[in-house]
C-alpha cells in the first residue's frame, strides 16, 4: 500500500457531491437483495453529502446523508483501510417506493411497524463484515418499540371503552333502583 502505514493517517474534512453513481458496492447488492429491490444495487444519487474524520486506519463517517429518486440514505460508522465495515444505516423510502418493498417475516400491516412520522418507510441496518463480504442486519428494535407503544395505546383505548361501558349500564342499574315512586 504505497509503504503507508494506515495508523499514522489523520485528518478530517467534508465531502459533497451532486448527480453521481455508486456502482459495484457489496453492501448495496446484499441491502437490494434483502429488500427484493433490485434497482438498488447501483445508487444514482442526486446529493451525496457527509463529514469524516481518518484515525487509527479508520475513515470514520459522520452523517453521511445519500438523497436519490428511490431512497435517502443516513450512515454513521467506520470503514476500515483494511476493507471491514462498521456501520449503522437508515434507509427512508417514500411510500411509491415503499409499495415494492417485501421483506422477509413482516407482511401487510406489520410493515407499517417501519413508517416514520412523515409516512416513509424507515429501515435501520447495521452493516459489517468487509467490503468484499458485507453482513446487512435490519434491526428491528425500533419496530418492537413502535408495536409495543401501539399496543399499550390499543389497550388503554380498549379499557376506556370498558370502562364507560360499564359506568354506562351501572348508571342505568341505579336508575331503575332509585326511580321515583309512582303517582
Amino acid at each position: 500500500m504505497l509503504g503507508i502505514v494506515p495508523s499514522s493517517l489523520n485528518g478530517d474534512g467534508r465531502v459533497s457531491i451532486t448527480d453521481g453513481s455508486l456502482q459495484g458496492f457489496r453492501v448495496n447488492q446484499v441491502l437490494a437483495s434483502t429488500l427484493n429491490l433490485p434497482n438498488f444495487e447501483t445508487v444514482n444519487f442526486r446529493d451525496w453529502k457527509n463529514s469524516f474524520t481518518v484515525r487509527d486506519g479508520r475513515l470514520i463517517l459522520k452523517d453521511l446523508v445519500v438523497k436519490t429518486p428511490d431512497a435517502d440514505y443516513v450512515v454513521n460508522g467506520s470503514h476500515g483501510l483494511d476493507g471491514t465495515i462498521d456501520y449503522r444505516m437508515a434507509l427512508y423510502l417514500p411510500p411509491e417506493t415503499a409499495a415494492k418493498v417485501n421483506i422477509p417475516g413482516f407482511a401487510g400491516e406489520a410493515v407499517s411497524l417501519f413508517t416514520d412520522e412523515t409516512g416513509r418507510l424507515k429501515f435501520d441496518f447495521d452493516v459489517g463484515g468487509t467490503t468484499t463480504a458485507p453482513t446487512v442486519r435490519l434491526d428491528t428494535e425500533p419496530a418492537r418499540k413502535k408495536a409495543a407503544q401501539m399496543a399499550d395505546e390499543k389497550l388503554k383505548q380498549e379499557m376506556q371503552k370498558l370502562e364507560n361501558t360499564v359506568k354506562e349500564k351501572a348508571d342505568g342499574i341505579l336508575k331503575k333502583l332509585f326511580k321515583p315512586p309512582r303517582q
